[in-house]
């Protein structure tokens, strides 16, 4: 039996409608890639403030 969203309410969120992506966008058209792996690189070390417990 197929999967089917019949009769269900389905959301769809955007990285974008929920981050401020914005400068790594402008450094991704750019077109340097090394520049855009150095800015995701510099931000490795970024905690997460509210980790979501997986464990229910």
């Amino acid at each position: 039996m197929a999967f089917t969203l019949d009769g269900k309410l389905v959301v769809a969120i955007s990285s974008r409608a929920l981050f401020d992506f914005e400068e790594e966008n402008e450094v991704y058209e750019a077109g340097n890639s090394r520049e855009y792996e150095a800015l995701q690189r510099s931000r490795l070390h970024v905690l997460r403030l509210n980790p979501v417990s997986r464990s229910r």
